[in-house]
């Protein structure tokens, strides 16, 4: 693609090199980082992957399942999911941009290697909105 494609095909074959080239980098210090990736508590969302801080509850809105070759991700909507893109570094932006050219939110938590069964974290996750709603009218 990259050596022998015309001008467009060569193009996307260097965004993909670099987006999962940095998708790589990016699991690969998964592995090795012994924080906890996700946290969910009374005051929101932490997923330490996305790198954007903790997300409360008030500017969670939604949440749903979507499924790509086996994995499954909560997708969260936000109030205001510009405001989250612009607390994330550089690269996971563009890996966020990558996302979204495949129709997914801004943020997405992967639960993968963490043990956790998506649909019990989804239904949480759904019940703490509804909670939320209920308590701020």
């Amino acid at each position: 693609m990259v050596r022998d494609g015309e001008a467009d095909i060569v193009w996307k074959g260097w965004m993909g090199i670099a987006f999962f080239g940095a998708c790589a980098l990016f699991y690969a210090w998964q592995l090795v980082d012994s924080q906890p990736r996700l946290v969910i508590d009374d005051q929101g969302i932490l997923d330490r992957t996305l790198g954007v801080g903790l997300i409360p509850w008030s500017e969670i809105t939604g949440a749903y399942l979507r499924s790509a070759y086996g994995q499954s991700f909560i997708c969260l909507e936000t109030r205001n999911h510009k405001r989250w893109l612009e607390r994330m570094s550089p690269v996971k932006r563009a890996m966020t941009y990558g996302n979204k050219m495949l129709g997914y939110p801004a943020l997405i938590l992967n639960l993968a290697a963490t043990g956790a069964d998506t649909s019990q974290v989804l239904e949480l996750i759904l019940k703490t909105i509804a909670s939320v709603r209920q308590n701020h009218g």
